[in-house]
């Protein structure tokens, strides 16, 4: 048996769009894992539509500000300037608009040399050269704190036994804990005449 298939033509046009380099420095460059990290540059958008990367593991956007930007924002509209390109027009009005992205150094990366790309719905940044320091440790002198002067424990000698709270003379006072799905699945067949 031989199978036709017909395969017909569409003409659909192509969607194209525009992306911009994502431009920033690093303030500090290095840091340790769980610090906070100041990302400044252009263009930015919000913390939803941003994502961040150290040595590829994706970071904690904290937040992104766009401080002092509403007359840039709206200079660039009105001589329709893209998202893009410089507008010469606009470079007083934009002076003083500062935009961030302060984030958290993630876990995964090793210490040493990496780099930070930033991704949004304007384009990306190149990678950016950052170093993952060694956590800190501490390396001060020893502990000679005053040892504990608190009372002794008096209450009744531990007899490693344990106690569960559904037996013993407290159950009645015990709230139930609810049935897992099994034990519910369970005594649905018990009831179920088979």
């Amino acid at each position: 048996m031989i199978a036709l298939f017909l395969a017909g033509c569409v003409q659909s046009e192509a969607l194209t769009y525009t992306t911009c380099d994502v431009a920033a420095t690093l303030d500090p460059p290095s840091a340790a894992v769980g610090d906070t990290v100041v990302a400044t540059g252009a263009p930015f958008t919000e913390p939803y539509d941003t994502l961040l990367q150290v040595g590829g593991y994706s970071s904690q956007i904290v937040e992104v500000v766009r401080d002092d930007c509403e007359t840039c924002d709206s200079c660039r509209d009105e001589a329709l300037c893209t998202t893009c390109e410089t507008c010469a027009e606009c470079e007083e009005a934009c002076a003083p608009c500062v935009q961030t992205i302060t984030f958290v150094v993630p876990e995964g990366p090793a210490p040493g040399p990496t780099a930070v790309v930033i991704r949004n719905g304007y384009g990306s940044s190149p990678a950016l050269p950052f170093e993952v320091t060694p956590s800190a440790t501490d390396t001060g002198p020893a502990d000679t704190g005053p040892v504990d002067t608190g009372p002794r424990d008096t209450g009744p000698a531990d007899t490693g036994a344990t106690s569960s709270p559904l037996r013993g003379p407290d159950a009645a006072k015990a709230p139930m804990a609810s049935p897992s799905w099994y034990e519910r699945a369970r005594s649905w067949l018990i009831l179920i005449p088979g």
